[in-house]
């Protein structure tokens, strides 16, 4: 039997009195979730960050003159971060005749072209120091993604061809947990939007070596892709330096030690990490 109008129109208002009801308490879910989720938020934030200045201390970790923070974990026949990125000489190098490679550079009249056959470093971009700035060198290196975000490099190589490489761990996204940029190609990175820090480790052969190594210029840059350089110009580092050295001191960190000639010296142990 057919209802009449009142029984109608009394279960359309009973159905929108169950829907305000469950708009209500959808709402009210809602509602906590998205606090839940921001505290959730905050908290990992929090950790992230309290991960990041552990691993900075625990690490031993300085500045770095291309941005964030480094260090030295293994040069080849003598102590990391000693040599302040150059070569050790034969005095300076344990079983010399295996710790030197030769090679063609010759950055001077006094570089014989040795250099340490492998370095190796930890390196940091942090949401503070969020960007690697354009910088070239001679020897290959080899990136390996540790922890935290994921760091987009911008290559540009001897060939003028530009691109881009995601150093990561979403592997399924495309993201690569290796990334090898050769010899002579223009190289600046930058930390995940939103990321606290990204943990990398760096290997360089032939070893690394200031002589060998040259922050972008404008010019060089637009030379070699306009693209490029209009894209990334901002990464050009304004005022870069030709001495290094004062990275190596513990001076740069807070203070420390010093050596006899009153010269701070930095070298961390590694034996507990």
């Amino acid at each position: 039997m057919p209802r009449d109008d009142g029984a109608n129109r009394a279960v359309v208002a009973v159905a929108f009195a169950l829907g305000a009801a469950s708009g209500a308490v959808a709402i009210h879910a809602a509602r906590r979730w998205i606090g839940e989720r921001w505290i959730a938020d905050a908290d990992s934030s929090d950790a992230s960050a309290s991960r990041k200045d552990a691993l900075i201390a625990k690490l031993g970790m300085v500045p770095h003159p291309e941005g964030g923070f480094f260090v030295e974990t293994y040069r080849t026949g003598t102590t990391p971060m000693r040599t302040r990125g150059k070569t050790s000489t034969v005095e300076e190098t344990r079983d010399a005749a295996d710790a030197l490679a030769p090679t063609s550079r010759r950055a001077s009249d006094d570089d014989d072209g040795a250099r340490n056959c492998m370095t190796s470093i930890y390196y940091m971009l942090t949401k503070e120091s969020a960007f690697q700035y354009w910088a070239c060198n001679e020897s290959d290196h080899v990136h390996y993604h540790h922890a935290g975000a994921s760091v987009t490099y911008h290559l540009t190589r001897p060939d003028g061809t530009y691109e881009r490489k995601v150093l990561g761990q979403r592997v399924e996204r495309g993201e690569v947990l290796q990334l090898v940029v050769r010899g002579g190609t223009f190289k600046a990175a930058v930390l995940e939007s939103g990321g606290e820090f990204a943990l990398i480790g760096e290997g360089v052969a032939p070893g690394f070596d200031f002589r060998d190594f040259a922050f972008v210029t404008d010019a060089r840059l637009a030379s070699r892709n306009p693209a490029a350089y209009d894209e990334t110009r901002q990464w050009i580092k304004p005022v870069p330096e030709d001495t290094f050295d004062h990275y190596y001191s513990k001076s740069s960190t807070g203070g420390g030690d010093k050596t006899d000639d009153g010269e701070d010296y930095f070298t961390p142990t590694r034996s507990d990490v």
